[in-house]
């Protein structure tokens, strides 16, 4: 909540508190209850508060816009991070295959045998061993 109390000095217009029977609520009140319950860690809640602190324009903003701040930036899970360090070796290229909702980085040899469709990146080892004309065939943005 201090996070969040720091961009209720930022913004005062929206202040108001409300009183809905014997309770009183605001919209301060509201945004750190969805934080709670959505289990917002302290880093990524301070990366929206301080985006917000420097770039909102402003006077007021809703839960929904705070909420849906940090959705440009992908939080790699715990596997997604091993299949990218395993993917520096040469002889294990990686996929990003569509699981459901989810896209999920596997091996393409492991990927092949469940029959997923996927779009095949190319590890850093693969495209700098790659000519100039090879990476622009495959897609790849180089520093050529």
């Amino acid at each position: 909540m201090p996070l969040v109390y720091r961009l209720a000095v930022n913004f005062p217009e929206m202040g108001k508190i409300y009183q809905i029977g014997n309770e009183k609520i605001s919209f301060w009140t509201v945004l750190g209850e969805q934080l709670a319950q959505l289990g917002w860690s302290a880093e990524r809640t301070r990366y929206a508060v301080e985006y917000m602190l420097r770039n909102c324009k402003y006077r007021e903003f809703r839960v929904a816009e705070f909420l849906n701040i940090d959705r440009q930036v992908h939080m790699i899970s715990s596997e997604e991070f091993a299949a990218i360090e395993r993917s520096r070796m040469p002889h294990k290229p990686i996929v990003v295959a569509q699981v459901g909702d989810a896209y999920q980085m596997l091996y393409k040899d492991d990927a092949d045998k469940i029959g997923v469709s996927y779009k095949r990146k190319y590890t850093t080892w693969e495209a700098s061993r790659m000519s100039r004309e090879e990476r622009i065939a495959a897609g790849i943005k180089w520093f050529d």
